[in-house]
């Protein structure tokens, strides 16, 4: 449907950004059969969406994601400040800055921002609950890691973060058999699924590799 719509109207910004989105979506949920590719193809996307508009606050998020995976988290950080700027009143810019925060190391920061999404859509706190629950991670909350990623498993239950995040919070906890089921949700969900590179998770090397060994632990490879 991007493509129809870019085809229709080749300036048209948010059809780039919307097609970008999907082969993000498609490399972060380990759907795609050429992720080196499908990435390259979302950050080309994101450029030529921004290049039409540069106040595009959908490719502006797209491009943060992007330079997040790549390991750019300054920059992931500063794309998703100038979509807050250009959009403050729009719930999911503060979501992408949360995420960008987060991993830059910052998850104080990220849990006051995601507590600023979830004020402007409280419809949508299920949906922000996720990013709630990285936050408490990495600040050593895990209880309430806990209650943030159940709280959003009721509307999202097949979103491969939830899981994820309780089979962390449990290790620490020291609760590995909780842990194991969380893992093998994991696994039923995406039969597929890697552990990537520690250092996808964070800046913070020491905390990104903790998260590695974590999920590892609960039967993750």
């Amino acid at each position: 449907m991007c493509e129809e719509a870019i085809a229709l109207d080749p300036q048209y910004a948010e059809a780039y950004s919307g097609a970008g989105w999907v082969y993000e979506i498609d490399v972060l949920f380990q759907w795609s059969k050429d992720p080196a590719g499908d990435f390259k193809r979302a950050s080309l996307f994101a450029h030529k969406a921004l290049a039409l508009d540069d106040s595009s606050t959908m490719a502006l998020a797209l491009k943060s994601d992007n330079d997040q995976i790549s390991g750019r988290f300054d920059e992931a950080v500063k794309e998703a400040q100038r979509a807050v700027a250009t959009d403050p009143n729009n719930s999911f810019v503060y979501w992408f800055l949360a995420l960008a925060l987060d991993a830059d190391g910052k998850p104080n920061d990220a849990l006051r921002t995601i507590q600023e999404a979830i004020r402007l859509d409280p419809a949508l706190a299920g949906l922000f609950a996720m990013e709630l629950g990285q936050a408490y991670l990495q600040e050593g909350q895990y209880q309430e890691a806990i209650s943030a990623y159940k709280r959003s498993s009721t509307s999202f239950s097949t979103v491969l973060a939830n899981p994820l995040g309780l089979a962390i919070a449990y290790t620490e906890l020291g609760r590995d058999r909780d842990a194991r089921g969380e893992a093998a949700e994991v696994i039923r969900l995406n039969p597929h699924f890697t552990l990537p590179r520690p250092e996808f998770w964070n800046k913070n090397v020491a905390w990104a590799r903790r998260v590695d060994a974590d999920l590892r632990k609960a039967g993750l490879k």
